[in-house]
């Protein structure tokens, strides 16, 4: 699991250009300020994370009444379509691995946790994935 996160914040922030017009745009979007927020209501948790200029990544956490987490879901919207082919070219192939779905929606890049086996077989307690939240929300910050 570790390993798809890693591959997904991946997606998220590494990106590489094409050609010499591009280089400058993409460079000064990664070199940007990015700002997070996390948030509860109710039996959802919520981590945003916002690169002005590049993409929003809404991270929603949903949990059961045993405080189990049921479903993790990020949803990483990009402001252009050249960013969102480059972000989706690094993570399209990870599709179906250890349970991992990913799909594309114009701008936006789906990655959803909720079939691998740390959710599926509930081993993910409201602590630790809001532990893993404020944890990505930290290297943000």
């Amino acid at each position: 699991m570790a390993v798809a996160l890693m591959v997904s914040m991946a997606s998220v922030t590494a990106f590489t250009a094409c050609g010499d017009d591009d280089d400058d745009d993409i460079e000064d979007i990664i070199n940007g300020t990015a700002s997070a927020e996390i948030t509860e209501n109710g039996n959802t948790a919520t981590l945003k994370i916002t690169q002005p200029g590049a993409y929003t990544a809404t991270h929603v956490a949903q949990f059961n009444e045993q405080n189990v987490c049921t479903s993790y879901v990020i949803t990483t919207t990009y402001s252009n379509s050249t960013l969102a082919d480059v972000a989706w070219e690094a993570i399209e192939d990870q599709n179906g691995v250890d349970g991992l779905i990913v799909r594309r929606d114009g701008k936006s890049i789906i990655v959803d946790y909720s079939e691998m086996d740390a959710y599926k077989n509930g081993y993910m307690t409201k602590a630790v994935v809001m532990e893993m939240l404020q944890q990505q929300a930290n290297v943000v910050k």
